[in-house]
């Protein structure tokens, strides 16, 4: 499914109980991400469907479906978002499931760590930013190899989108970035 570029990231958390949601945004309350949360996952499919999610950190056991299933939705339909899981009751088989079904970034039993969890999100969203990245610069590489232009021409255009490119990059970081003479 297309949708909206990131300009913020956000967080979606899908945990049946609200304690648990509650805690998790007190552990990510001084990080730049906008949360949302879900109780349940087709709650999580929903928001997940209406607004652009970087990460998504799932409560294994929720009544009506496995976190991992849940995971698995989310890869199949969202494939560039980053997929948590937490659980209460790890096992192994929870573990394989997960890894296998919703080929998930990272593993976390609770009560987590608050320090490790916020480094792992903070982890995931620089890996969502640095592979959004990447699939830019292949567009605009792609762009350019069917431009049919001379090779001189391609390069200035290729410098001006870089240029466009970093504006904007730089713009949603925070820094003043400009290309060419002030």
């Amino acid at each position: 499914m297309k949708r909206a570029a990131v300009t913020v990231n956000n967080v979606l958390i899908v945990d049946d109980e609200p304690n648990v949601a509650a805690a998790l945004k007190r552990v990510l309350n001084d990080e730049p991400y906008l949360i949302y949360t879900a109780g349940s996952a087709e709650e999580g499919m929903l928001l997940l469907r209406t607004y652009p999610v970087t990460v998504v950190i799932s409560d294994e056991e929720m009544p009506g479906i496995h976190g991992s299933e849940f995971l698995s939705l989310v890869h199949r339909e969202f494939p560039d978002v980053i997929r948590i899981i937490l659980t209460g009751h790890a096992s192994v088989d929870a573990a394989i499931r997960a890894i296998n079904e919703g080929e998930i970034y990272r593993f976390f039993t609770k009560p987590w760590n608050d320090p490790e969890i916020r480094f792992a999100i903070r982890a995931a969203v620089e890996k969502y930013d640095l592979e959004e990245e990447n699939r830019n610069l292949l567009k605009i590489m792609f762009a350019l190899q069917i431009f049919p232009a001379p090779f001189a021409h391609r390069w200035r255009i290729l410098n001006i989108l870089f240029g466009i490119y970093m504006r904007e990059r730089s713009a949603r970081q925070g820094y003043c970035f400009q290309v060419g003479p002030p």
